[in-house]
């Protein structure tokens, strides 16, 4: 059976970074609680992308791009 794997949420992880930078608190929130149904792979596309394409336009996230990319790892346990 070839099933792709899931991502899974460390929930505490993510609130840790939500009061570490709760100027990115609704990006975080928004991006990790929708993406559990895909892979971590999928999700680490889209979540560079994401990054990429708010920080034309969000300080906050231009300024903290370096944590924002810890936090995916930290969120999703890798």
């Amino acid at each position: 059976m070839n099933e792709e794997i899931k991502t899974k949420i460390n929930r505490n992880a993510l609130k840790k970074y939500c009061s570490e930078l709760p100027e990115c608190r609704i990006f975080l929130e928004n991006f990790f609680l929708t993406c559990e149904p895909y892979s971590p792979i999928a999700n680490f596309i889209n979540y560079v992308s994401d990054i990429i394409s708010y920080s034309r336009t969000h300080n906050q996230i231009k300024e903290n791009w370096e944590k924002l990319i810890d936090a995916f790892f930290d969120i999703i346990d890798i």
